[in-house]
């Protein structure tokens, strides 16, 4: 009897992409207790648009060049997932870039005012909806919970970004900035692994 061939869905597993998760963090939360000791050093390093703004921006476009290339891959419901989480990460990117009238811009990229920034959001919502739409008969597919649990390590990536915020309440500076950096390079490697395993 011949059936139709179906493909067999490749879910992360848990171990690795768990351990990782919890090593960026404790690695993230000691580098930021050391910086904690040394203010001075702390604020050149860590210091809203200080230095490390740019690896997280050249990690964050990573990341959304990994994804948008799975995305144009095919027309497949993978691929409707990444378009969605390219989305974000431009807008991500939008987040961590200063604005160039801003009062503690200190140089660097820069939007010239918060118009711009508005704008590369919505023309970044026109290009996600239009690539969205010729993959609209997946949608009942992209949103079953089955093939959305192929994306659960996103869910670790977010947490790493809560907790964030939770040391920028804390006023520990280089760990909310280091797990970060280290969210969106956790985001790369997730994105590799989904073009390697879709």
């Amino acid at each position: 009897m011949h059936g139709t061939p179906t493909t067999r869905i490749v879910y992360p597993k848990a171990l690795p992409w768990l351990a990782a998760g919890l090593l960026l963090f404790f690695i993230a939360l000691l580098i930021g207790l050391w910086f904690d000791r040394y203010p001075a050093l702390e604020a050149r390093l860590f210091d809203e648009n200080g230095v490390v703004e740019t690896p997280e921006l050249v990690a964050l476009g990573i990341s959304l060049l990994v994804f948008a290339y799975r995305a144009a891959r095919s027309n497949d419901p993978v691929s409707a997932v990444c378009i969605v989480i390219a989305f974000l990460l431009i807008n991500a990117m939008v987040r961590e870039t200063p604005r160039c009238d801003s009062a503690v811009y200190g140089g660097g990229i820069c939007f010239p005012t918060q118009m711009w920034k508005n704008v590369t959001v919505g023309l970044a919502l026109v290009i996600a909806a239009v690539s969205l739409w010729p993959r609209r008969q997946h949608w009942r597919v992209t949103l079953s919970r089955q093939h959305l649990y192929r994306f659960w390590p996103m869910w670790v990536a977010f947490i790493l970004l809560v907790a964030a915020e939770a040391a920028e309440h804390w006023g520990l500076l280089g760990t909310e900035e280091t797990l970060e950096l280290f969210a969106y390079l956790y985001v790369i490697a997730f994105g590799l692994w989904t073009n390697r395993h879709s």
